[in-house]
């Protein structure tokens, strides 16, 4: 019997269905995957980024400032822009003090995601108007609610604005209203009672002097200033002084400076037990290790004994100690015993001090003895080149004092631009110490150009503004722009400028248009708040307005000392 043949399969007839639904499956899971692959990677990265957020707050409250860094830094290798990591980071800047940029930075990326609070916004401002920019602290200033606009803080940062426009009588009162918000705060009471020390009335300093008292009476770190406050009293009684003194010696955590400012205090307030006091305190310090004699030092210099600092120790006592060596230098120079000093310096072998040290006390010593300012120039100049040209602050600005004493205005100069290059935060303080030095050396180019980078510096400041304004009049400068921009700036609460006013009739007779200019003199009246290089331009322009009298009576009381040449073609014409 044959046997039928296995049947052959016809074309297209289904072959093994479970490979084709897993090739089916692994096509989709493969697009899938494809398609969910960014999302899902961002998604692991938030997670990430906000565990270790949250890590870094946990070590943040637990004041673990290392563990909570190591945190942030795995935190900011998945997402940096995470809303809770910029959140925590800039918390961790702020606990542990950071430099106000570094938190800036971070509270501004959090502004951006729409997560920052009002709270941020608020601490914002304050670090603007720390870094003095001005118009972004008002700006976000002006987004807090008008309930935490008229809170404490608020309207500290609000007086600090005003401060640094120039508006000092409405800084005090914003202050005053933020400080009386804080009745239970002792620190509040404390700058309140200081603000009020200021004031003209003898009953607001007296509130003033006994809440100082009753802080005093504390032994924590208000108390520790109250007493420095009260320290300082120059009408302090007898029975104060004694009151003083007693709560010095109770207080745990007093400096020997304080102690010593009190005892200064005690000295004035008992001038008949002085000689007593101070023997008895030379005689304590004469047993004081080097490393605590620093303060008595500069305390018997404060009180004008310089001989009792040289006779304390031997000369070498003090010029091997990088502590005492300072002011054993100070008691020489107090004494008058410049080749002393000259002789020691020519020669510092063994001695810890710099080579800018060491030019700058020759400069002194060699300014004193020549009587003329040659050798004095050369270490000035060596004092210039150690400071690094203005990066180390007190070096730059002692050899920038002293350039300006001995009227070597060039290299005064110097050291101001070097130090407004180099320390941005003290940058418009500097430039105003260039104007008062270009005004001595009689350099109306450096005053006009020193003037705008003032303006340009605080361009919201008005006080700059006119200041340059008057520089480019007095200089013959841009006189069409110079009369726009001065009526731009005659606002309603800056119209009684004595200085604008100026500035609108000079202008006026720039101009010629001599009718504008005796209205302007008309409207001031100058109460002597003017310097007197304004006030030599003011009788000038009296002069030629025909009110001859009135410009005599004005030009008589000015020296000519420090007036530019046109400002003195002004006086003459007055006199």
């Amino acid at each position: 019997m044959k046997t039928a043949p296995a049947s052959t399969p016809l074309p297209g007839e289904p072959g093994k269905p479970w490979l084709t639904l897993f090739l089916l499956a692994a096509f989709l899971l493969g697009g899938a995957g494809l398609f969910l692959w960014k999302p899902a990677k961002s998604l692991a990265r938030d997670a990430m980024a906000a565990h270790h957020a949250g890590d870094a707050a946990k070590w943040i409250e637990k004041e673990s400032w290392n563990e909570a860094r190591t945190a942030l830094t795995k935190g900011a290798f998945w997402r940096p822009e995470h809303p809770a990591l910029l959140r925590v980071t800039a918390d961790f800047l702020i606990k542990t003090q950071g430099p106000a940029h570094s938190i800036l930075h971070y509270l501004r990326l959090l502004d951006a995601t729409g997560a920052a609070s009002e709270t941020d916004l608020l601490t914002m401002a304050r670090l603007y108007a720390k870094t003095q920019s001005l118009v972004e602290a008002e700006r976000t200033l002006a987004r807090l609610s008008p309930t935490l606009h008229e809170e404490p803080e608020a309207l500290e940062v609000l007086s600090a604005l005003q401060r640094q426009r120039g508006e000092r009588s409405r800084s005090d009162q914003t202050l005053r209203r933020a400080l009386s918000l804080k009745k239970n705060d002792r620190e509040a009471r404390l700058r309140l009672a200081i603000l009020d020390l200021q004031e003209p009335f003898e009953e607001v300093r007296a509130r003033a002097k006994a809440e100082l008292w009753l802080l005093a009476e504390g032994k924590d770190g208000q108390a520790r200033k109250a007493l420095e406050q009260l320290a300082k009293d120059q009408d302090l009684l007898p029975l104060e002084a004694d009151r003083l003194f007693e709560r010095v010696k109770a207080h745990p955590e007093v400096p020997e400076s304080l102690r010593l400012e009190v005892l200064t205090g005690l000295l004035r307030a008992k001038p008949d037990r002085r000689k007593d006091i101070v023997d008895q305190e030379t005689q304590r310090m004469a047993d004081l290790p080097a490393d605590q004699l620093r303060p008595c030092l500069l305390w018997l210099l404060q009180q004008g004994l310089a001989e009792k600092v040289v006779t304390l120790h031997p000369r070498e006592f003090f010029i091997h100690s990088a502590a005492l060596i300072d002011p054993y230098f100070q008691a020489l120079a107090a004494l008058n015993r410049w080749q002393e000093i000259e002789d020691l310096l020519a020669r510092p072998v063994g001695m810890p001090v710099s080579a800018g040290y060491v030019s700058f006390w020759r400069a002194q010593a060699t300014l004193q003895i020549d009587k003329e300012p040659t050798r004095a120039r050369q270490h000035l100049a060596g004092v210039w080149e150690a400071s690094g040209r203005g990066r180390q602050a007190v070096l730059g600005k002692a050899g920038a004092a002293l350039a300006d004493h001995a009227g070597l205005w060039d290299l005064a100069i110097s050291f101001y631009q070097g130090l407004a290059e180099h320390q941005p935060g003290e940058r418009v303080a500097m430039l105003e110490k260039i104007l008062e030095v270009a005004r001595h050396a009689g350099d109306a180019t450096q005053l006009l150009r020193t003037a705008g980078e003032l303006h340009q510096e605080r361009p919201e400041d008005r006080r700059f503004a006119v200041q340059h304004l008057y520089l480019r009049l007095i200089c013959g400068q841009d006189l069409e722009l110079v009369w726009k921009e001065l009526h731009a700036l005659r606002t309603e609460d800056f119209e009684k400028s004595h200085e604008l006013r100026l500035c609108l009739a000079l202008a006026a007779y720039r101009l010629g248009q001599v009718t504008v200019m005796v209205k302007h003199l008309n409207a001031l009246q100058d109460d002597g708040s003017l310097p007197a290089w304004q006030r030599a331009v003011y009788a000038g322009l009296l002069a030629h307005s025909g009110r001859t009298a009135d410009a005599f009576q004005q030009a008589e009381k000015i020296s000519g000392e420090l007036l530019l040449p046109e400002e003195k073609r002004f006086l003459k014409r007055a006199l």
